[in-house]
This record gives C-alpha cells, sequence and structure tokens, in this order.
C-alpha cells in the first residue's frame, strides 16, 4: 500500500511542477522590459536587460 501511494505522490508532484513552471514561464513576459515612474520622481525611467542585449 505504501509503494502505491509513492507512486501516486510522485506522479502528481511532478505534474504539478510541470504546471507551475509553464505558469510561471508564461507570466514572466519579455526579457527586457522599462519601467516607468517612481515614487520620488515621476520622470524616473529604468531599463532592465539582460546580458548580451544592445540598449534600445
Amino acid at each position: 500500500m505504501f509503494f502505491i501511494t509513492a507512486i501516486i505522490y510522485l506522479v502528481l508532484t511532478f505534474t504539478f511542477t510541470r504546471l507551475l513552471r509553464l505558469l510561471e514561464h508564461r507570466l514572466s513576459g519579455g526579457a527586457n522590459y522599462t519601467v516607468y515612474g517612481s515614487q520620488s520622481s515621476s520622470a524616473a525611467q529604468i531599463e532592465i536587460r539582460t546580458e548580451g542585449q544592445e540598449p534600445r
């Protein structure tokens, strides 16, 4: 009985992990993005780029 429960747990854990990774990947959006505005200055602009990306 323990072996069957362990197999079910393994399958469910693997399945939910893959689904959560897929969801996280979809929610992450593009690799490059720009944040406009801040609490201290409305003209603030922050560009976030990954390595190897050219500035816009």
